[in-house]
This record gives C-alpha cells, structure tokens and sequence, in this order.
C-alpha cells in the first residue's frame, strides 16, 4: 500500500536522472526526451542580474538637546535648593507632578510672601521675608521660559 499521497521521495533532479538512465536502456536517445518536455523557469534558468549597488546613507544627526533654563543663567545656584526642585518638577511631563509642584510653590513660597506684605502696614510684627520675595523675583525668567 502507498502511504500518503502516492509521491516519491525522491528530488526532481534523481527522478530525471532515473528517466535518461531509463531511456538509454531502452535504446531512446535521452537529450530528446528533455528536450521534449517544457522547461520550468527554476533557479539554473534566471539571467543573472547585476547586484544592487548600495548607496550608503548618512545618519540622521539628533536634534539638540533643550537646556535646563534654570542652568543657561546660572539661576540654578542664586535660587534656594527646595525652590529649583520645584521648579523643575514643574517643567516634567507628567501632569500630577506638575499640579503637586504648583501646589508647593503656592503654598510654600507665594503664600509666605504674600503674608510677609501684608504685615508692612500698621502691624510690624509680621516680616516681610526678604529671602523668599527675592527668590520669587528671580525665577520669573525660568517661569517665562
């Protein structure tokens, strides 16, 4: 019984040989029957193409690298360390650490100069904290950029 389908195992190219070998002992010229069948266009019958010239492509230069603006001034060491801390988790992408950054500098830094300026009427006992005013002055250009 023939398992599967019925096909050998064997190449194309043993099946062909076995046809001539065939062929010759029966006394049948074997280039005739090769050439009567049809060619198939396998690998051994293409034109061989000229291979592609590889043209090399320059790499794309990254883009420039955005500065700190707290840095290009030198703002970073005039400020108080607590104060660039904040200000640079105001300028990070994810929204809840810019909203918890905003929240600070409100409560931390405006709120207390805004304490201090209204006690500079009639009540003298309530400072103005000079420290946290000037600091707030000098990071308008970082808040700007």
């Amino acid at each position: 019984m023939v398992k599967g389908h019925g096909k050998s195992s064997a190449s194309s190219a043993t099946r062909i040989k076995h046809q001539k070998k065939a062929a010759v002992s029966l006394g049948i010229d074997p280039d005739t029957t090769a050439s009567a069948k049809t060619q198939k266009s396998g690998k051994g019958n293409k034109e061989k193409k000229e291979p592609k010239v590889k043209a090399w492509i320059l790499p794309v230069k990254p883009a420039r690298a955005q500065q700190d603006p707290l840095e290009m001034g030198g703002l970073a060491s005039r400020l108080p360390p607590e104060m660039v801390v904040v200000l640079r988790n105001v300028g990070k992408k994810a929204q809840v650490t810019k909203i918890k950054a905003l929240e600070d500098l409100r409560t931390n830094w405006v709120e207390k100069a805004s304490r201090g300026n209204a006690g500079t009427g009639e009540n003298k006992d309530v400072g103005v904290d000079m420290d946290v005013l000037s600091s707030l002055v000098e990071m308008i250009p970082a808040w700007v950029s």
